[in-house]
């Protein structure tokens, strides 16, 4: 039987809080999900099959199969039939995709939200990103001015969607060797 990834890098990677209110599969979703945009599940990497991470972690099949069908349906994993898991990895499409969203989502945000944002950090963000130094320096002036706007939207399914784009903007970054590792 091949390993999966996660044994590969020497036992798991998914650890459970049971002092956290969240739900375990919540956990579990999350830390897959942090794993994939950090770069340590790279595309293509298998993951553990349902009935392996129950008994790996103790805890019901259906909890891992919750998170599984979550990662599948925010598209960061496939579930390819009698084969497996897999990390899913990021098409010309999904670019395309994640700059028309953000074209949409951030001229709205910030008419809409930004209003308690001082105009000159704007105006400081705007030079930054306008007259870098370098990529690094753009990539971190453009990750800062976008937590200080997610740290403006009341909207939770709006504050959802931009976690996306920022998730994948992230793995975009770190495939593409433009940051080699973010926070």
């Amino acid at each position: 039987m091949r390993k999966n990834d996660l044994q590969q890098k020497g036992g798991t990677m998914i650890i459970l809080d049971y002092q956290d209110r969240r739900p375990i599969y919540e956990q579990i979703t999350e830390r897959f999900r942090t794993l994939i945009y950090q770069g340590a599940l790279p595309a293509g990497s298998r993951l553990p099959s349902v009935r392996q991470l129950a008994m790996e972690l103790s805890i019901n099949p259906n909890t891992i199969q919750r998170a599984y069908m979550t990662l599948e349906q925010e598209g960061l994993i496939t579930i390819l039939p009698k084969k497996g898991l897999m990390v899913s990895g990021i098409t010309e499409e999904d670019v395309h995709s994640m700059f028309e969203m953000r074209l949409l989502v951030e001229p709205y945000a910030l008419r809409t939200y930004g209003s308690g944002i001082p105009r000159e950090q704007l105006e400081t963000f705007a030079e930054l990103m306008h007259h870098p130094d370098s990529i690094t320096d753009f990539c971190e002036s453009d990750d800062e001015f976008h937590e200080l706007l997610m740290s403006t939207l009341p909207n939770k399914y709006l504050r959802s969607a931009y976690d996306r784009i920022t998730g994948l903007n992230t793995r975009f970054r770190i495939m593409t060797g433009k940051v080699s590792m973010i926070n």
